[in-house]
This record gives C-alpha cells, sequence and structure tokens, in this order.
C-alpha cells in the first residue's frame, strides 16, 4: 500500500482528447447531427457544447486569477463569499415602515430597502423617525426615491449628523440613476442631471461607503432583453457616468466606488453566475483605462434581484422555486446584496406575510445551512462555468463596443437603439412563449387544472408598466412580465365561468392506436387547460359511434380526435360528420392527411409547432368567450 501512496487515480488509463470523445458521442447518436442534437443555441450570442474539458480552459481570458485579484471575476473577497440580505419596505407611514424595519432585523435582515412613496417628503427630522432603534453602523440602509433624490441625499446626511454617526461607518445607497430613469420616463427630470450627480458624488464624499450612483441594468432585464444586453447596457450606462464625471473635473477614485450596480437575475442558472463573473471581469478592465492609482478602484459593486420577467400570477408557488435558483445564481456569482420578491407580489398589492418569510428564508437557507458564504468563487475551476464566463464576457464586450462606436450610452438612448434592441429581443421571446419553446410551469406548459382565480385582479397586473411622461424626448422601455398574455388569456376564461355557473368542456375522444391515443390526449389536455378550460380526459372509446355519444352527453363545447396518424384519414371524418354543427371538432397532431381531412371541411389541429396563445384565443372566441 505505501509504495502505491503517491499513484495518480486512474493513471493506468490512457487520457483521451476532446475529438476522441466527439467522436464516441456521434457514434453513439447513430447518424444524428452533433450539432442539431446536443449543441445549445443559447440566444445570447453564442452556442453551448454538451461537454467542457480542461483543454477548454488553456486559452480563457478570465482564468488564472485568485479570489479577490485583479480583474475580480472570482469575487472581490479574498475569503469567503458573504453577501448581505436585503428586504425591501414601502415607506407610507413613517411609523409603521419603521415598526416593521425594526422586526425583520430580528429576522435575519442585513440590509434593509426603503422604497419612498412619491406622495410624501421626508425631511431629516422624519428620516430620524425612520430610522429610530436602527445603527447605521450594524445595518446597510439603502434608500429608493423616486425623485428629488438629491434633496433627500442631504436631508440623510443630516439626519445622520443629528445621530453622531460616524460617516465612514454608514453602508448603503440611494439610486440616483437619471440615466436608466430616462430610459423608463422618456426625458430627464433636470437640464443638468449629470451636474445632480456630480453634486451628489461631492457633497456626500465623508460618506465613503454609501453608493450615490446606481446602475439599474435590472431594468433591461425585466423588460425582457437577454443577459447579455442587460450585462452590455449596464457597462455603458456606467462608462457614460465615468466619462461624464471625469469630464466634471472628478477623478475616478471618486467615482467609481461610489457606484453600485443594480442586476435581477433570471432562471437561466449557470448562465446568470456566469454573467456576475464576466461583469466584474469587464467593469475593473474597464475602470483600469480611466488610470486609477490602485486596483481596488476597480472593483464592480453588485446589488442583485429576483427578475420580475418570470414571475407568475397562475401557480404562484412555483415562483417559489424560480427566486429559490435565481438566490443561489446570484449568490454563487457574488453579488454584494440581494433581494428576493416575495412570490406573491407580482399580483398583491402589499405581498404577504407568508411570501416575506419565505423570501427571508430562502436566503437564509443558503447562508446559514448550505453554507454559500464559506468558500469564495465555488463556481471557480468548473469547465463550463468558465466557458460560459468568458463567452458571456465576449459577447457583451462586443455589444458594449458597438454603442460605444456610435457615441454611447446616452446616445444609443436618444436615437432609440437601446429600447429597439430590448423590444426586439422581448419579442423573440414573446413568440417562444407562445410557441411553448420557452415554458413557464402552471402557465403556459403543465397548469393546475383545478386552479380558478375566483375574484378578477386590476387589468394593470396583465399589461406593461408604462411610466413615459407626457412630451417625451426619447423611446422609453416598458417592463412587463413574459407570461402576461397567457394569464390574461385564462383569467377571462376564469371570469366567464363565474358569470355563467360553468366552464367551456373541452372533451377528448381517444380511439384507436393506445400509445399514440394517450399522448395525444395529454398533449391536447395540457394545451385546453392553459386557457382554464374544463378538460376532460378518457381512456378510449371502441367506437366512434361511442365515443360522439359520451361527447355529446357531457355537452361538450371542442371535442378533440386523439388518434394515430394513419387511423386520422377514416376516423376523423366520420366523427367530424357526426358531430358537425353540435361541437368544435379538433384533431390532435398534423397528419399527412391533413390536406384530405381540410377538403372535407375540417379546419381545427393543434399541435407541436401550433402558436398555442394565438390558437387559445381564438378557440375562446369560437365558444363565445370574447
Amino acid at each position: 500500500m505505501a509504495e502505491k501512496e503517491h499513484e495518480r487515480l486512474f493513471g493506468e488509463f490512457a487520457p483521451n482528447t476532446m475529438q476522441q470523445w466527439k467522436e464516441k458521442v456521434t457514434a453513439d447518436l447513430k447518424g444524428a447531427d452533433f450539432n442539431r442534437k446536443l449543441v445549445w443555441k443559447t440566444g445570447e450570442g453564442f452556442d453551448a457544447q454538451p461537454m467542457y474539458r480542461l483543454e477548454n480552459m488553456k486559452e480563457l481570458a478570465v482564468c488564472g486569477t485568485l479570489p479577490g485579484e485583479f480583474p475580480y471575476v472570482r469575487g472581490n473577497k479574498k475569503d469567503g463569499n458573504d453577501w448581505l440580505i436585503r428586504q425591501e419596505i414601502e415607506v407610507v407611514d413613517v411609523r409603521e415602515a419603521n415598526r416593521k424595519a425594526l422586526d425583520i432585523l430580528t429576522k435575519g435582515v442585513h440590509s434593509i430597502g426603503f422604497v419612498i412613496d412619491p406622495g410624501i417628503h421626508l425631511d431629516s427630522g422624519e428620516i430620524n423617525l425612520l430610522l429610530a432603534g436602527i445603527h447605521p453602523q450594524a445595518v446597510e440602509l439603502n434608500f429608493a426615491v423616486r425623485q428629488h433624490e438629491v434633496a433627500f441625499l442631504h436631508h440623510l446626511m443630516e439626519a445622520f449628523g443629528q445621530k453622531g454617526t460616524d460617516p465612514g461607518a454608514v453602508s448603503g445607497g440611494i439610486n440616483i440613476d437619471p440615466l436608466c430613469k430616462l430610459l423608463l420616463r422618456g426625458r430627464f427630470d433636470s437640464a443638468n442631471p449629470f451636474e445632480t450627480v456630480r453634486e451628489a458624488v461631492t457633497s456626500s464624499n465623508v460618506f465613503s461607503n454609501f453608493k450615490v450612483i446606481e446602475v439599474g441594468g435590472f431594468i433591461f432585464n425585466n423588460s425582457g432583453s437577454s443577459l447579455v444586453q442587460e450585462l452590455a447596457f449596464s457597462l455603458a450606462a456606467g462608462v457614460e457616468y465615468l466619462d461624464r464625471l471625469t469630464d466634471m473635473g472628478l477623478r475616478v477614485e471618486e467615482i467609481a466606488p461610489r457606484m453600485r450596480f443594480h442586476f435581477a437575475v433570471g432562471s437561466k442558472y449557470f448562465m446568470e453566475i456566469a454573467k456576475f463573473r464576466a461583469a466584474r471581469y469587464l467593469w475593473a478592465h474597464i475602470v483600469k483605462g480611466y488610470l486609477p492609482s490602485r486596483d481596488s478602484v476597480c472593483k464592480m459593486h453588485i446589488h442583485a434581484e429576483t427578475s420580475q420577467w418570470n414571475k407568475t400570477v397562475y401557480d404562484p408557488n412555483v415562483n417559489m422555486l424560480r427566486t429559490q435558483t435565481e438566490a443561489m445564481s446570484a449568490v454563487l456569482g457574488g453579488v454584494d446584496s440581494f433581494t428576493v420578491h416575495p412570490y406573491d407580489y407580482v399580483y398583491a398589492c402589499h405581498p404577504s406575510e407568508l411570501g416575506e418569510r419565505v423570501a427571508r428564508n430562502q436566503q437564509l437557507l443558503l447562508k446559514e445551512e448550505s453554507h454559500f458564504g464559506k468558500v469564495a468563487d465555488a463556481a471557480g475551476g468548473s469547465y463550463y462555468i468558465e466557458e460560459l464566463t468568458q463567452s458571456i464576457a465576449d459577447a457583451a464586450w462586443k455589444l458594449f463596443l458597438e454603442i460605444e462606436e456610435k457615441g454611447g450610452f446616452l446616445k444609443a438612448v436618444e436615437t432609440g437603439s437601446i429600447a429597439s434592441a430590448v423590444k426586439a429581443t422581448a419579442q423573440k421571446r414573446d413568440q417562444a412563449i407562445a410557441t411553448r419553446r420557452e415554458n413557464f410551469l402552471g402557465t403556459n406548459q403543465f397548469p393546475n387544472f383545478d386552479e380558478v382565480m375566483k375574484e378578477p385582479l386590476p387589468l394593470c397586473v396583465f399589461e406593461p408598466e408604462d411610466a413615459t411622461v407626457a412630451h417625451a424626448t426619447v423611446e422609453t422601455l416598458k417592463p412587463y412580465r413574459g407570461t402576461q398574455a397567457f394569464e390574461l388569456l385564462r383569467m377571462k376564461t376564469d371570469m366567464w365561468a363565474r358569470e355563467h355557473g360553468h366552464r367551456p368542456v373541452v372533451y377528448m375522444l381517444p380511439l384507436g392506436n393506445p400509445a399514440m391515443r394517450k399522448a395525444r390526449s395529454q398533449f391536447a389536455c395540457n394545451f385546453f387547460a392553459c386557457a382554464g378550460f374544463q378538460v376532460i380526459d378518457n381512456n378510449g372509446f371502441e367506437t366512434v359511434e361511442e365515443g360522439v355519444k359520451a361527447s355529446l352527453d357531457h355537452k361538450a363545447a371542442i371535442v378533440v380526435i386523439c388518434s394515430s396518424d394513419d387511423e386520422y384519414a377514416t376516423i376523423a371524418p366520420e366523427i367530424h360528420h357526426a358531430l358537425k354543427d353540435k361541437a368544435i371538432v379538433v384533431v390532435a397532431g398534423n397528419p399527412e392527411c391533413r390536406a384530405e381531412l381540410e377538403a372535407q371541411g375540417m379546419t381545427n389541429f393543434i399541435s407541436v409547432k401550433s402558436n398555442v396563445l394565438q390558437e387559445l384565443k381564438e378557440y375562446q372566441q369560437k365558444v363565445g368567450i370574447n
């Protein structure tokens, strides 16, 4: 045993190259095309291979450094990966907001985000009431102010002074971000927006750990952008601030450490991990170009939140699964602070206590039970994630350079190119949802048949958020959720059923080949349940007459024939003739005999190639739901 102590494990096996592995996989595919079968078209400007090896990492620029070292791809910290758990609090009543803040600080929260209602204006005295009992030295304090941000900042600093707070011990930030606000509202709030930012930086310079410039990349994510677009546009906005402020005489050492990037995290688990690594890598090299006196100035400070775009109204408990994986991506990606939004916040005016508790506990589970904060860059060294980091960095850098070559971020906003690019991507994603190439469990795929919306939700829940002001000068972004169209479709059925006392019945008529009829009846049930119809499945019928009688007995509004392609040519016309003018007859599948069936008056077919959203809207109209 002593002789073998230093032998390499599996040392007796000859190493295999990537090409040899690919040849083996190709042989196992038995003639199927390797690229079409296994290579993932990510939609981010690059493809992901089905496997990666050490040899793939040899020329990756993102590799070769340690955590806490420039360019910070592996994180800003040398030891561990600790992050701050943030919870947002809507401030309408100052005392009530203070009460809630003191409560959640006893439940695991390290960072508070006060969202100030635009209808109230807080002076230093009211801010002191808001922060009563809260020690700024121990809690990160953040403020989302929708107007007069610099005036609020001055009142805040005055309040800290009245409390005798050490300015250097205050951490947190305020959302002064005229560029992203311009994209949402359509015009600047002031004639000299960058002068406002400069004043915020210089007037609060003693609060060195308090971020006064926000780069709100989350608005791109929530408007349906790609992951690469979110990163590239955020970097371009950051550079716009650096350029404008350095032109005003500020040094990069005064600006970059006071900036914080605010991203959203979607459901592409591994790619989101890589996004944050690529973001730090690119920002570090960008800031390095401004010749800072020390490398630490090049660190990117990141707050992130769970994405709004992929959250759903129907089957909302699935949102908890989405936010959990998003939290894991963000933490493993090395964010500084993170907000998990409650699973019900997309449709509830005020998230439930349960929703807020679950949201907090999702992060506490990662921190205290899974120990995600103990290991710096746990994803580092993964061939797949390192490759994704490089691919995202390359794609985002290419897009970033295109923006810079055209005059920078502000110019791109003014010409409408950024809004147009995001909207083009969003339209592609909308189409993918409509055709179920992008799936949302419980909404456009595998809906809960028994779920019913008993009371209508406000229509604004199903519409984009349009903050465009009068006399807007630029094209705006309008954040929305990808499933809104499907949800509105289903709510119409729910409200129709509430008014009429029943739902349109979609009856499965399986006949013939047992395997095909079962598969197609399950597909059709899933298809029509997405619109909230009452679907009734069956094991099968022996004869056409038996199936037709059962359909009529159940007063079916829609009857779906489920069989094999070979059998449709004979049984479908017979069923259609028997049910003509009594029910809408649909064929499940896209059989070769479709042209023959259409010649006999059959016009309704559903298949995996269907535009599910559009066709369900048409079936709603056919059964009288308008």
